[in-house]
């Protein structure tokens, strides 16, 4: 399934994930990520058609006023995502968990390049996750 849209959809953020981004099922959290005093919006499926062995896809949508845009989707991803301290032009930093294979999983980060969020997984390997720093947005 893809994702065709970076123009502002006009609704609110239950309309812009079942119209634009077709996902019926996932976890919402908001959060303003770049200190402009407008909440952006992670959006985890849980959709069959955007999940795996590894984990869901995370959309992460900002909005300004009544208008939606998507910022990025990530695959992969798992909870819980924490809002850590640290942030890159001008956006926090997100942890989030990676699964390796069936019994390892990874401490990740999210950080922002100046246009999109990237990830990068840590390497150390996670004994509990419940331990992971930052303010907890989506839980496992």
């Amino acid at each position: 399934t893809a994702v065709a849209t970076v123009q502002p959809f006009a609704g609110d953020i239950s309309s812009f994930a079942s119209n634009v981004l077709e996902i019926k099922e996932y976890v919402l959290a908001s959060s303003d990520l770049n200190a402009d005093g407008n909440l952006e919006h992670l959006l985890l499926a849980r959709d069959l058609d955007w999940c795996g062995t590894g984990g869901c896809t995370l959309f992460i949508v900002s909005q300004s006023g009544d208008n939606l845009t998507l910022v990025n989707r990530l695959r992969t991803i798992q909870g819980p995502i924490r809002l850590l301290e640290t942030g890159h032009h001008g956006w926090r930093d997100l942890g989030f968990v990676s699964r390796f294979d069936a019994a390892t999983n990874y401490e990740g980060r999210l950080t922002f390049d100046g246009s999109n969020y990237i990830k990068s997984e840590l390497p150390q390997v996670l004994e509990r996750t419940d331990n992971l720093q930052g303010e907890l947005l989506i839980e496992r």
